[in-house]
């Protein structure tokens, strides 16, 4: 054999057997949750790269998970609604689809993709103001990973990538720092792990949790925020699906916290926040968890005041499920055309009683948004720029 061709074919082996090698590596590590075949606690129960990785994670894990329900919408309903709850048990398995900073078209591309890839029977749908506003696709959102999954692509980018490569050695490192934490399950949900422990450990506090998402929501989702009509043809694209497929939707608005409201009552989005409103219940059916109740003025349920925890997403979802005999008289209005402006008038009310009672947490607000402002100021008149979250 010519030199060359031995030089050739050991150049092919070498990297033939390097690309198995990382490959199975990857794999066993699954550092983005795409397979959970070999799941050990304390070498690779956390999955590292899921935060920055959970649209590539949820296209790719959809189609081998095949739920016949979904839990969808933003961060809000991806911390708040868990997959696990008992009432869910008629319809397993139960996915949460809802993705991180996700507008209502990225909401509905996910959910059209779990139905072209599986069963589904039940969609539980968290609406969130910023997502119908114009905000764009997020950077990391990739239509080729929806549908019927590119073989090649996720092979690549899952298990042969540099970032999945940095992923390995992320998640062993984590696993073995912290053996007991788990950010992402197997069925989609969030945890709320890594923010209590940093609230236990004495890195940050809840207040402190609670004032930086205030910030983020006067700097950027609530600023100069308006409606974008694509986003609800975005929800009527969603509702056409499930009459055509006979799928069960239950729509609801979330209980973010009373100060979330607060925040968007300052910044100058609440008339946009009530018009969004008169349009959902003429497209279909919500319940509104949202406002100033004996959930959303309790810290308790929340991770921070944009962000509710699985004890206020299980209240939820014993609503939108005719298990509500524990769930406060108060807490969730199926919202109609017949009774959107008295509601929204009595909202309006409650928030004045609210902000009556709680001076502090108005002056808290008020703080912070001349903190905004004076930011806003020494930028001059380029400043603040229209960047949206997943409120």
């Amino acid at each position: 054999m010519p030199a060359y061709r031995r030089f050739l074919l050991t150049f092919l082996a070498f990297w033939a057997g390097l690309t198995l090698l990382v490959g199975g590596i990857t794999y066993v590590v699954d550092p983005y949750g795409i397979n959970w075949r070999f799941v050990r606690k304390g070498f690779n129960l956390n999955k590292a790269m899921y935060q920055k990785g959970v649209r590539l994670t949820k296209a790719y894990y959809l189609p081998v998970f095949r739920p016949h329900a979904l839990l969808a919408g933003t961060s809000r309903a991806e911390y708040g609604l868990c997959p696990e709850n008992p009432l869910l048990d008629p319809w397993r398995p139960v996915y949460n689809v809802a993705i991180t900073a996700g507008n209502m078209y990225e909401v509905r591309r996910y959910i059209e993709h779990a139905v072209q890839n599986a069963d589904v029977r039940l969609i539980v749908l968290g609406l969130d103001l910023v997502s119908f506003g114009t905000m764009s696709n997020s950077p990391d959102f990739d239509e080729r990973r929806l549908g019927r999954t590119p073989f090649f692509m996720k092979i690549r980018e899952c298990y042969l990538s540099w970032n999945a490569v940095k992923g390995v050695i992320r998640t062993i490192k984590r696993n073995r720092r912290y053996p007991d934490e788990i950010t992402i399950t197997r069925e989609g949900w969030r945890t709320p792990y890594k923010t209590d422990r940093d609230i236990a450990e004495g890195r940050t506090t809840l207040r402190l949790e609670f004032e930086k998402s205030e910030l983020d929501y006067f700097r950027f989702s609530y600023y100069r925020f308006r409606l974008s009509p694509e986003r609800f043809e975005d929800l009527q694209a969603v509702i056409d699906l499930c009459r055509r497929r006979g799928i069960r939707l239950l729509a609801f608005i979330s209980p973010a916290h009373a100060r979330q409201w607060e925040v968007l009552h300052r910044s100058g989005a609440w008339p946009q926040w009530e018009e969004w409103k008169r349009r959902l219940v003429r497209m279909l059916p919500v319940w509104d968890f949202s406002g100033f109740n004996s959930v959303t003025v309790h810290d308790r349920y929340y991770l921070e005041s944009s962000h509710y925890r699985k004890e206020a997403g299980d209240l939820v979802l014993a609503r939108l499920l005719g298990a509500d005999a524990a769930v406060p008289a108060d807490f969730g209005v199926l919202l109609t055309p017949g009774n959107i402006e008295a509601h929204l008038a009595r909202i309006r009310r409650d928030r004045e009683r609210w902000a009556a009672a709680h001076p502090e947490d108005v002056a808290d607000i008020a703080r912070l948004q001349r903190e905004v402002e004076a930011e806003r100021t020494r930028s001059g008149p380029g400043g603040g720029v229209e960047e949206e979250d997943d409120g």
